[in-house]
């Protein structure tokens, strides 16, 4: 009586595997424009989050970079690549100690958000939009 496998049961278990793993393989995909919309959105969230615990009878304000070296620094902090590219009106985004967004666009004044504010992200084909909320400084992300 034998024990062990056959080359025919070796080769059959093998070619099993390798048609598994390449199925898994095909089931994962680089969510590149996903990571990085995320990314810019927690990091604007955190900003206004921070900008809150600042006392309401101050005049200070949290504020984060968005122009490209501003987004550059940040990712590097965290040891992050954005690989999309990224479009957007204004370069600085703060937040008061109610949440209300300000912004600044070049060298203009620090002014309050009025109307919904697009920062749109871009990997190939594929669209992502974060819209910034005036007033409340709500933050959402849409895909396209």
């Amino acid at each position: 009586m034998k024990r062990g496998l056959s080359i025919v049961e070796l080769i059959v278990v093998l070619a099993i595997l390798a048609i598994l793993a390449s199925a898994m393989l095909y089931g994962f995909k680089p969510r590149t424009l996903q990571n990085d919309a995320n990314f810019l959105l927690l990091h604007i969230d955190r900003t206004r989050y921070e900008g809150l615990a600042y006392d309401p009878r101050g005049a200070e304000m949290i504020c984060i970079d968005l122009d490209a070296q501003g987004i550059e620094d940040l990712a590097t902090q965290e040891g992050y690549r954005l690989k999309s590219k990224i479009t957007k009106d204004f370069d600085t985004l703060c937040f008061d100690a109610f949440g209300q967004p300000y912004q600044k666009r070049g060298g203009s004044m620090m002014k309050i958000v009025e109307k919904k504010e697009l920062i749109e992200l871009q990997k190939g084909s594929k669209k992502a939009s974060i819209w910034l909320y005036p007033k409340s400084g709500y933050v959402i992300i849409s895909y396209q």
